[in-house]
């Protein structure tokens, strides 16, 4: 129960945050991340020895574990990294069958660097476009734990065939982002992994409480995160902030 509940409540707060980002962004349903229940929850996580721990959650309870195991092959694939430990199975929280989910484990190299400031967004995303018809993973919700941004990290993509928005938390560290794809052909899309800093900066989320989940972020801000087609992460401190506010 303690394994897969957090990722349950994070789907969970996930489709809520549909609901409430009607009442805070204008863009239509159609091209809004928020407004999409995210159809895979994708947590990664920087392991001790290097290499990225990659957790995988499909919203659809009978995903083929077949189709999950090669998405899984072909990021390994797109990265250059060989998927290790690969584990893709059916889970049934607290016996509870409404709850029934699809998960994959496994680790891999090159998804977080950190010498470089980069996550490795594009390749995530190329590896679950273009299944079957009927299967089509068409929102995601990725999560980068313990990471923190650096320069030039991208916060939002509202161009081309991806509409991404990214929030981040400095208590406890991570970031995360929901994303939207708008095609099913994965040579069409394109994330860059850096950003210009002569791209505006957006205004900031605070300091995250940690009584707040990081869903919560992106959604209270709503408009706030989107600052242009193409924008990059900027932070204040939370004093800074308050000082601003007088």
């Amino acid at each position: 129960m303690a394994l897969w509940y957090p990722l349950f409540v994070r789907f969970l707060l996930a489709s809520v945050g549909v609901l409430v980002s009607c009442l805070v962004l204008a863009e239509p349903a159609e091209e809004n991340p928020l407004k999409v229940p995210p159809d895979v929850a994708i947590v990664v996580t920087k392991m001790p020895i290097g290499a990225d721990q990659v957790k995988i959650t499909t919203r659809n309870p009978n995903y083929p574990l077949e189709l999950l195991s090669a998405q899984i092959n072909e990021l390994g694939r797109l990265l250059g990294s060989t998927p290790r430990g690969v584990y893709v199975f059916p889970t049934v929280p607290d016996n509870n069958e409404k709850l029934r989910m699809v998960r994959g484990e496994f680790a891999v190299d090159g998804l977080i660097d950190r010498q470089a400031g980069t996550l490795r967004l594009q390749e995530v995303v190329r590896a679950f476009a273009g299944a079957p018809q009927g299967l089509e993973v068409r929102a995601m919700h990725v999560i980068f734990e313990n990471e923190v941004v650096q320069p030039g990290m991208l916060q939002s993509l509202l161009e081309g065939t991806v509409r991404l928005l990214g929030s981040a938390s400095q208590s406890p560290p991570g970031i995360e982002y929901r994303i939207l794809l708008l095609t099913q052909d994965p040579e069409k899309i394109v994330i860059p992994a850096k950003v210009s800093s002569t791209q505006p900066s957006p205004t900031t989320s605070p300091e995250q409480s940690r009584n707040i989940h990081p869903l919560a972020i992106p959604i209270a801000l709503g408009g706030c995160v989107v600052a242009g087609a193409l924008v990059y992460f900027g932070f204040r401190t939370p004093r800074r902030r308050s000082a601003a506010s007088k």
